[in-house]
């Protein structure tokens, strides 16, 4: 198995194990593979991979989130690290497509 093929299964049962308790509290989880820092041409230093977690709210949610509620997301439900890569949290809110 490929790295990439490895990332994109370990982001999968990310998804897997999180997501319907995410959803129990009213919100979306997109997800997906990013770098959590580039690559430094001075002292090469290779990109690092990291997970990043995306929450939007389900319809009929209000499109803020509570302070108390995005610090149990990050802190109680989500694993800081999922198999020795971190993992970012993001609250992007409502994505509304421009007319």
């Amino acid at each position: 198995m490929s790295k990439l093929e490895e990332l994109k299964d370990l982001n999968k049962q990310l998804y897997k194990k999180y997501g319907t308790e995410i959803e129990k509290l009213g919100y979306s989880m997109a997800h997906g593979i990013s770098y959590e820092s580039a690559y430094d041409k001075k002292s090469k230093t290779p990109k690092k991979v990291c997970f990043m977690v995306m929450l939007q709210p389900k319809p009929g949610k209000p499109d803020e989130i509570s302070d108390v509620v995005l610090d149990e997301i990050k802190n109680k439900i989500l694993p800081k690290e999922w198999h020795g890569y971190k993992v970012f949290v993001n609250y992007v809110g409502r994505i509304v497509p421009q007319s």
